[in-house]
Protein backbone atom coordinates (compact mmCIF):
# COMPACT_ATOMS: atom_id res chain seq x y z
CA UNK A 1 0.00 0.00 0.00
CA UNK A 2 1.72 3.15 1.23
CA UNK A 3 5.36 3.37 1.92
CA UNK A 4 6.23 4.62 5.37
CA UNK A 5 7.50 8.01 4.17
CA UNK A 6 4.41 8.70 2.03
CA UNK A 7 2.06 8.68 5.02
CA UNK A 8 3.96 11.50 6.72
CA UNK A 9 3.93 13.90 3.80
CA UNK A 10 1.33 16.66 4.17
CA UNK A 11 -1.52 16.34 1.72
CA UNK A 12 -1.51 19.01 -0.95
CA UNK A 13 -5.28 19.31 -0.84
CA UNK A 14 -5.99 18.72 2.82
CA UNK A 15 -9.18 20.32 4.17
CA UNK A 16 -7.21 23.04 5.95
CA UNK A 17 -5.34 23.95 2.75
CA UNK A 18 -8.61 24.15 0.79
CA UNK A 19 -10.23 26.36 3.44
CA UNK A 20 -7.14 28.58 3.64
CA UNK A 21 -7.00 29.02 -0.15
CA UNK A 22 -10.73 29.71 -0.39
CA UNK A 23 -10.58 32.27 2.39
CA UNK A 24 -7.54 33.86 0.76
CA UNK A 25 -9.43 34.23 -2.50
CA UNK A 26 -12.37 35.83 -0.68
CA UNK A 27 -10.02 38.40 0.88
CA UNK A 28 -8.40 38.97 -2.52
CA UNK A 29 -11.82 39.63 -4.08
CA UNK A 30 -12.63 42.01 -1.23
CA UNK A 31 -9.33 43.83 -1.84
CA UNK A 32 -10.04 44.23 -5.53
CA UNK A 33 -13.54 45.50 -4.81
CA UNK A 34 -12.21 48.06 -2.32
CA UNK A 35 -9.64 49.25 -4.87
CA UNK A 36 -11.70 49.30 -8.07
CA UNK A 37 -15.24 49.90 -6.72
CA UNK A 38 -14.73 51.86 -3.50
CA UNK A 39 -18.19 53.41 -3.83
CA UNK A 40 -19.73 50.09 -2.77
CA UNK A 41 -17.78 50.13 0.48
CA UNK A 42 -18.44 53.80 1.09
CA UNK A 43 -22.16 53.26 0.56
CA UNK A 44 -22.19 50.35 3.02
CA UNK A 45 -20.21 52.28 5.63
CA UNK A 46 -22.30 55.43 5.28
CA UNK A 47 -25.50 53.45 5.84
CA UNK A 48 -24.19 51.81 9.02
CA UNK A 49 -23.62 53.11 12.53
CA UNK A 50 -19.87 52.75 12.09
CA UNK A 51 -19.58 55.90 10.01
CA UNK A 52 -20.47 57.95 13.08
CA UNK A 53 -17.65 56.53 15.18
CA UNK A 54 -14.84 56.42 12.61
CA UNK A 55 -12.01 58.87 13.27
CA UNK A 56 -11.44 59.19 9.51
CA UNK A 57 -13.67 59.58 6.47
CA UNK A 58 -15.33 56.51 5.01
CA UNK A 59 -13.25 57.01 1.87
CA UNK A 60 -10.02 56.80 3.87
CA UNK A 61 -11.32 53.82 5.84
CA UNK A 62 -12.02 52.02 2.57
CA UNK A 63 -8.31 52.35 1.74
CA UNK A 64 -7.44 50.87 5.13
CA UNK A 65 -9.79 47.96 4.40
CA UNK A 66 -8.09 47.40 1.03
CA UNK A 67 -4.59 47.30 2.55
CA UNK A 68 -5.66 45.06 5.43
CA UNK A 69 -7.45 42.61 3.16
CA UNK A 70 -4.53 42.56 0.72
CA UNK A 71 -2.11 41.59 3.50
CA UNK A 72 -4.48 38.94 4.87
CA UNK A 73 -5.08 37.51 1.37
CA UNK A 74 -1.35 37.33 0.65
CA UNK A 75 -0.58 35.60 3.94
CA UNK A 76 -3.43 33.11 3.55
CA UNK A 77 -2.48 32.24 -0.03
CA UNK A 78 1.20 31.95 0.92
CA UNK A 79 0.40 29.65 3.83
CA UNK A 80 1.87 32.01 6.43
CA UNK A 81 0.52 33.56 9.60
CA UNK A 82 -0.84 30.63 11.56
CA UNK A 83 -3.45 31.00 14.28
CA UNK A 84 -3.05 34.74 14.70
CA UNK A 85 -3.89 35.26 11.04
CA UNK A 86 -6.94 33.00 11.28
CA UNK A 87 -8.15 34.96 14.29
CA UNK A 88 -7.48 38.30 12.57
CA UNK A 89 -9.36 37.20 9.45
CA UNK A 90 -12.36 36.28 11.59
CA UNK A 91 -12.70 39.84 12.90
Amino acid sequence: MFRQQDRHKPALLSPLVIIRLGLGLVFLANTLTAIFKPDEFIELLDASFISGILPVSTSAFTKVIAVNDMVVAFLLLAGRGGRRLYLWSAL
